[in-house]
């Protein structure tokens, strides 16, 4: 494996090449193969739906209405003339959610994994084209878009070269003042919540799942590096943090063995205003082109 540094000048040269040329980088078919032995058993359990890739529908109606009031706040004329790329699309269902909010906005999606895939394509969602590819692969043959956005796609890629080499290829997508919205997990907010827990004598930390490697702030630099500068969006990106902090420490405190805590959670998801503290590893960020 190569090794480089965006942040120390030499990623200009390797990045360039590995976003051209798909061999720059040497894969790791262990990483592959952990990612799509994952990706079958979702495919096959959940179908189209919108359980697919996370269990948890709080953190997925958030998600959704992230990116759709992001949408809302920069497409013109419902998206005529617009276009948006959803890289790492899964089952297509947050592109079919987009394609009734914004019915004139071109729709792209594009997924590693051959099952998700097809899953998207059977939705036959119109003026949307689904398929299937990788985003460490140079992806400027699906043209430039308006806005590009990813769902918890690019910590599925298991080691930093390839996450940079990713973040790079989205940004050379985006056309001059577009726009890139993600949804993705974080490792410094994952130390918040589990000195939090060792303070309330909870023992397991929080951890990725073995098909995730999770991002650090110094990583979104490659962004920086390609014309992109973060704006504010509509929801803070710490939004999910009081809801993380509800269900990973006050639900661990006080549900009782065999307890069910939707009730519980629900209740302190109402009483409480989102994004207290930095406990959640998912932020929502948004990120605008330079011209």
């Amino acid at each position: 494996m190569s090794n480089y540094d965006c942040r120390h000048g030499t990623w200009w040269t390797l990045g360039a090449k590995a976003s051209r040329d798909y061999e720059g980088i040497i894969m790791n078919q262990n990483t592959n193969d952990i990612i799509i032995n994952h990706y079958n058993k979702v495919a096959e359990k959940f179908g189209l739906s919108p359980s697919s890739t996370i269990g948890d529908q709080y953190i997925r109606q958030a998600e959704i209405t992230f990116f759709i009031e992001s949408l809302k706040a920069k497409v013109s004329n419902q998206g005529e003339g617009q276009s948006l790329f959803d890289i790492g699309c899964g089952n297509g269902h947050l592109l079919s959610v987009i394609r009734q909010e914004f019915p004139k906005l071109k729709l792209f999606g594009l997924d590693f994994h051959p099952e998700l895939t097809k899953l998207a394509q059977s939705r036959k969602l119109e003026n949307c084209e689904i398929i299937q590819g990788d985003m460490r692969k140079e992806l400027s043959m699906f043209g430039h878009h308006d806005f590009v956005i990813t769902e918890r796609s690019v910590i599925n890629l298991l080691n930093k070269e390839e996450q940079f080499c990713a973040l790079s290829n989205i940004s050379m997508i985006i056309k001059p003042q577009g726009y890139y919205f993600f949804s993705e997990s974080f490792e410094e907010p994952r130390a918040n919540i589990n000195r939090a827990r060792k303070q309330m004598y909870l023992a397991e930390d929080i951890n990725p799942s073995k098909h995730n490697l999770w991002l650090r702030e110094e990583d979104l630099l490659t962004l920086n590096e390609n014309n992109m500068h973060e704006i504010d969006g509509p929801l803070a990106k710490n939004h999910l943090s009081t809801h993380f902090y509800i269900t990973r420490i006050l639900h661990s405190i006080a549900l009782p063995k065999g307890g069910v805590a939707e009730e519980f959670q629900n209740f302190f998801n109402t009483a409480l205003p989102a994004a207290v503290g930095n406990y959640s590893p998912i932020l929502f960020r948004s990120f605008e082109k330079s011209k």
